[in-house]
């Protein structure tokens, strides 16, 4: 029995340079189709004849149309790229400051900030959680009350807002959260090692 042809999928296809757009005015119809092996309920994957693609991408037509594609997507790339590094170059002039409470009184607001939080997870969608407290386990303790002081004693949040939906975004978070971690563990040296273990949960790396 001999075999059918070998088909592609639009991710081999970009793999060989072809966009969504080169495909429609190049190929047209896909010559099969088969379900989505990662998500039943997603649209079929549409497949494309091994020996159809090679026919069109020997036409001097197709060459120079990819060949302006593909010029674009590098001008996009390095612009991409120099946007990204200009937004760490900003995330790493953002000033940090952390305000510094009396320990007790932190854990108690730390304490509080967590019950309430939760508190209102129970109340809106039934997520039960244990109440913190004083006796609480110390790594415990340790964890929330650097969150809060993430939160409420640093202007975090704000920082990762003036970031968001920009292009390096990612990278950018990650350092404006190092400086954080970094802030936090200089002006509360008895939770430098909470913060130490908080970067190192996030990026396998000590802060």
């Amino acid at each position: 029995m001999s075999e059918g042809p070998m088909l592609l999928s639009m991710t081999q296809l970009k793999e060989r340079g072809w966009t969504a757009a080169l495909v429609k005015n190049f190929l047209g119809p896909s010559d099969a189709t088969k379900p989505n092996p990662y998500y039943h309920s997603a649209a079929p994957m549409h497949l494309y004849a091994l020996a159809r693609v090679e026919e069109v991408e020997r036409r001097a037509d197709w060459k120079k149309v990819q060949a302006r594609v593909s010029a674009r997507s590098e001008v996009s790339r390095a612009v991409a790229k120099r946007r990204a590094a200009e937004l760490v170059k900003e995330a790493e002039r953002l000033p940090i400051s952390v305000t510094r409470l009396p320990l007790d009184r932190l854990r108690r607001r730390a304490i509080a900030s967590y019950n309430a939080f939760h508190q209102e997870m129970l109340e809106a969608r039934s997520q039960d959680y244990e109440p913190a407290s004083a006796h609480s386990d110390p790594a415990f303790l340790g964890r929330i009350t650097v969150n809060y002081i993430r939160h409420h004693l640093t202007e975090y949040d704000v920082h990762l807002e003036e970031v968001a939906g920009q292009v390096g975004v990612s990278e950018a978070m990650a350092t404006i959260r190092r400086r954080v971690y970094a802030e936090i563990a200089a002006n509360y040296p008895e939770y430098a090692e909470e913060c130490q273990r908080q970067i190192q949960f996030r990026y396998g790396e000590a802060s």
